[in-house]
C-alpha cells in the first residue's frame, strides 16, 4: 500500500498465531516498505513483533499505527 508517498506493507491473516511464507519475505525485501504489518483478528489495540521490522495487529491498532505516520 502506499499512501503519501510511503510504502506499508500489509498481510491479513485468519489466525493469532501467524506464519509469512518465503514469498512474503521475497517480496518485502522487493518493495522495501517503510513498514510492515500483520494483521490478525485480535481485539483492540493488541500488537507484538513478529520479526525485526515486522508487526502483529490488529485492525485497530493498524489505522492507529499508519495515522501516527502521516
Amino acid at each position: 500500500m502506499v499512501l503519501y508517498n510511503k510504502v506499508y506493507a500489509i498481510e491479513c491473516k485468519a489466525s493469532l498465531s501467524p506464519k509469512l511464507s518465503v514469498g512474503n519475505f521475497n517480496a518485502l525485501e522487493d518493495i522495501s516498505p517503510m513498514l510492515t504489518f500483520v494483521v490478525v483478528p485480535a481485539s483492540g489495540s493488541e500488537s507484538w513483533p513478529m520479526k525485526k521490522d515486522i508487526e502483529v495487529v490488529s485492525l485497530t491498532e493498524l489505522i492507529a499505527k499508519i495515522g501516527a505516520t502521516l
